[in-house]
């Protein structure tokens, strides 16, 4: 198998040394906007002015592969600098990193209503690389993080609900992606940061409960 796999392999085309840096300075990019609140604000704000929806932007940058021909994509052998990198990150992966961000969430999510949790909130295998909670009228919530500062994004990612003619429609499924809030919880926030979060979802909570009880 492994003889066979390192053919099929052999015959791909490696990813250029040039493709690779291209994609080191697009996300070395993001992550300079992400850590600074002014100048990632100032893009928003620059989007805006544009008519632009901010969300639809970042995740058509964000994504490492176009929709389109995707398999063509991905059947590469990874350029040299990319293996240099592995090794590394292998090398010298901290998981008190993770540790860290599990504990870190799990402290922020036990102050939300437990409705209102990240989802898979309790699994002892969840690090939170992301925490989307479930809410109701989620562009209302993101409406008023975005106010509070916070950027917070609804689910339609690249996450689908996959439906098969052998089974009957995933309702709960497609439920539970029509409610979720991405909220940005990987962030050196402090305290005083979270307890803000923790304070606009709580309100949206309520309020959403309110409404729902008027006939």
């Amino acid at each position: 198998l492994l003889a066979s796999v390192k053919a099929i392999q052999a015959q791909y085309p490696q990813q250029k040394t040039t493709t690779f840096l291209r994609r080191v300075a697009k996300y070395a990019i993001f992550k300079a906007l992400t850590d600074s609140p002014f100048a990632y604000g100032a893009v928003l704000a620059g989007l805006r002015v544009m008519g632009k929806n901010h969300h639809a932007v970042i995740r058509k940058l964000s994504r490492s592969f176009l929709p389109e021909n995707l398999i063509a994509q991905i059947r590469q052998r990874p350029s040299v600098p990319l293996l240099q990198l592995l090794q590394c990150r292998i090398a010298t992966f901290n998981t008190s990193r993770l540790k860290d961000r599990k504990s870190k969430v799990e402290n922020f999510a036990s102050q939300l209503p437990e409705s209102c949790r990240p989802v898979g909130f309790g699994q002892t295998q969840h690090t939170y690389w992301l925490c989307p909670i479930r809410v109701s009228n989620p562009a209302a919530l993101i409406n008023s993080l975005h106010q509070a500062g916070f950027d917070a994004a609804d689910g339609g990612t690249s996450l689908e609900v996959i439906s098969t003619g052998m089974h009957s429609k995933p309702k709960r499924a497609e439920h539970m992606m029509e409610e979720l809030v991405f909220v940005p919880t990987d962030h050196a926030y402090d305290k005083v940061a979270l307890k803000c979060l923790v304070d606009v979802i709580r309100r949206h909570h309520e309020t959403s409960k309110t409404n729902s009880a008027i006939p």
